[in-house]
């Protein structure tokens, strides 16, 4: 039968036993730790200068409505040159654009422009400039409204670049 003092004793080097237990070897998890960082950043290196661009800059302009309605798409518009792009702002020549849209196209409805489309590669959500003329006279060059961005639109748009 076992004393006290030998119980003791041999719970004592038990616990020791366990505390100095290391089920893994120190410099080999450095060493695994740092093989893994190490291509970790190769692999973003290598993602960051050899992949297609974040995004793209279209320089192409639609023609629509305020409901998702295209009536012109990006070869007409530039071929009729109806969008005009100046220091001042944007312009709009009202025959040219008259010519490229319906003929039943009332006279009192939106058009709408979208312009320097910010498309992300591929595909993968975008955002971009618009301007819209409220009333569509028969002929003359006109400006038209710019929009303003928010806050929330001009923060969103810079994440889809960032990412």
């Amino acid at each position: 039968m076992l004393s006290v003092d030998g119980v003791q004793r041999d719970m004592k080097e038990r616990f020791e036993m366990i505390s100095d237990h290391t089920p893994y070897d120190a410099r080999r998890l450095a060493a695994r730790s740092a093989l893994t960082a190490a291509v970790l950043c190769l692999s973003l290196l290598f993602i960051r200068y050899e992949s297609h661009p974040k995004y793209e800059i279209l320089p192409d302009v639609v023609v629509g409505d305020g409901y998702g309605v295209t009536y012109a798409d990006y070869d007409e518009v530039e071929r009729s040159g109806a969008f005009i792009r100046t220091d001042d702002g944007m312009m709009v020549d009202a025959k040219k654009l008259r010519e490229i849209l319906p003929s039943d196209f009332p006279r009192n409805k939106c058009v709408y422009f979208y312009y320097d489309v910010m498309m992300k590669i591929p595909g993968i959500g975008g955002g971009g400039e618009c301007a819209w003329l409220e009333d569509l006279p028969e002929s003359g060059i006109y400006p038209l409204t710019v929009g303003e961005r928010d806050f929330k639109s001009s923060f969103a748009l810079w994440v889809m670049k960032v990412l």
